[in-house]
C-alpha cells in the first residue's frame, strides 16, 4: 500500500486551491464584463448582444451596481421558469421574441456545447435574462405601448407607489418559484382573464383554418330557404354561437340558427334582430386574425388601465 506522505498531501491542497482559484478566477471574469458593460451602458445609454438591444438601460445598470456585479443567474431552474414565462406570455397577447428568447436559447446552447468565451457567454445570458424578466413585467404593469404616443388627451397616470425595480427583481429572485411570481404582475380582473379565453379559442379556430366568409345576398330571416345558410351555420357554430351543425344540407332558417344569431349580434353590439342584413354580414365576414388582433389590442388596453382600479367602476 503507499502511503501519505507530506508531499502527496501538499500537491492535494495545492490542487484544491488551484481548483478555487479557478473558479473564483472565472466569476470574477463574469464580474468585470458586466461592470464593464454597465459602464458603457451609462455612458452611451445603450448596448447590443447579438441582435438583440437592453431596453432597461437604467434599471439594469443599477441592479448590477446594487448587487455589486454579481451574475444573477446562476441556479438553472430560475433560468428554466423564466423562459417558461417567456415562452407563455403569447397567451397575454404579446410575443416570446420581445423578451429576447431566441438569443438566450442560441446562447445557453453554445454554452452548453462549449463554444466561445465561457465567461462572456455567461455575461451575455445573464444580462438578456435580467432585461428580458424587467421589460416583461413592466409590460404587465404598464402596458407595452405608451398610450401618451398614441392619444397626447391621454390622462390616466400609470403608477405604482413605492414601486423599485431593482430590488423588486431582487424579491422575485429569492421566490420560491420564479414562473409563480412573474404571473403575479398580470391583471387578475375577469375582463383580462376573459379576453384570454377568447383569444386561445380564437387562435384555435385559426389554427383550424379560420371560418369561411358567408356569401353577401338579400336579407335572411327565420322560416325562408337559402343555399347560403349551410354557410351561415358553419359560422355561427364555429365561435360557440350555435351549439350543433343538425342537418347541415337543410336550407332551412330555423329557430335554433335564429338564436345563435341573435347571440351573435348581442357580442358584436349588433341590433339583436335575429336577421342577416349588411352590417351583420360584415361582422361575420371578419377574418379570424383581425379578430385576434382586436383581442390583443384590448388586452393591452387593460394592462394600461386595470392595475389598480377599485372593486366599483365604470369600463
Amino acid at each position: 500500500m503507499f502511503g501519505r506522505g507530506p508531499g502527496k498531501s501538499l500537491l492535494i491542497i495545492l490542487g484544491v486551491v488551484c481548483l478555487a482559484a479557478a473558479v473564483q478566477a472565472q466569476d470574477t471574469d463574469v464580474r468585470d464584463i458586466l461592470r464593464t458593460r454597465v459602464e458603457q451602458i451609462r455612458h452611451s445609454g445603450e448596448f447590443q448582444i447579438g441582435e438583440d438591444f437592453i431596453s432597461a438601460v437604467i434599471v439594469l445598470p443599477e441592479f448590477y451596481e446594487n448587487r455589486d456585479f454579481e451574475p444573477a443567474w446562476t441556479e438553472r431552474h430560475k433560468i428554466e421558469n423564466l423562459l417558461k414565462s417567456i415562452r407563455g406570455i403569447r397567451a397575454d397577447g404579446l410575443y416570446p421574441w420581445d423578451y429576447h428568447l431566441a438569443e438566450i436559447e442560441r446562447l445557453l446552447a453554445e454554452r452548453a456545447d462549449g463554444g466561445g468565451s465561457e465567461s462572456y457567454l455567461s455575461a451575455d445570458i445573464d444580462m438578456l435574462l435580467t432585461d428580458a424578466i424587467l421589460r416583461l413585467a413592466y409590460h404587465m404593469l404598464f402596458g407595452k405601448i405608451d398610450p401618451e404616443r398614441l392619444d397626447p388627451n391621454w390622462n390616466l397616470s400609470a403608477e405604482i407607489d413605492g414601486l423599485e425595480p431593482a430590488a423588486g427583481l431582487e424579491k422575485a429572485l429569492a421566490s420560491p418559484n420564479l414562473h409563480t411570481f412573474i404571473e403575479e404582475f398580470k391583471p387578475d380582473q375577469r375582463f383580462y382573464l376573459r379576453l384570454k379565453d377568447a383569444l386561445a379559442s380564437y387562435r384555435g379556430i385559426a389554427d383550424m383554418g379560420g371560418w369561411r366568409e358567408v356569401p353577401l345576398g338579400r336579407v335572411l330571416k327565420k322560416g325562408e330557404k337559402d343555399e347560403r345558410v349551410p354557410a351561415l351555420k358553419e359560422r355561427l357554430y364555429m365561435t360557440g354561437d350555435l351549439e350543433g351543425l343538425g342537418n347541415e344540407a337543410s336550407l332551412l332558417f330555423d329557430g335554433d340558427l335564429e338564436e345563435a344569431l341573435i347571440r351573435f349580434q348581442l357580442r358584436h353590439g349588433l341590433s339583436a334582430d335575429g336577421v342577416v342584413g349588411p352590417r351583420t354580414l360584415e361582422a361575420m365576414n371578419v377574418p379570424v386574425a383581425d379578430r385576434i388582433d382586436q383581442i390583443r389590442v384590448n388586452l393591452e388596453r387593460t394592462r394600461w388601465v386595470m392595475q389598480d382600479v377599485t372593486e366599483s367602476f365604470v369600463i
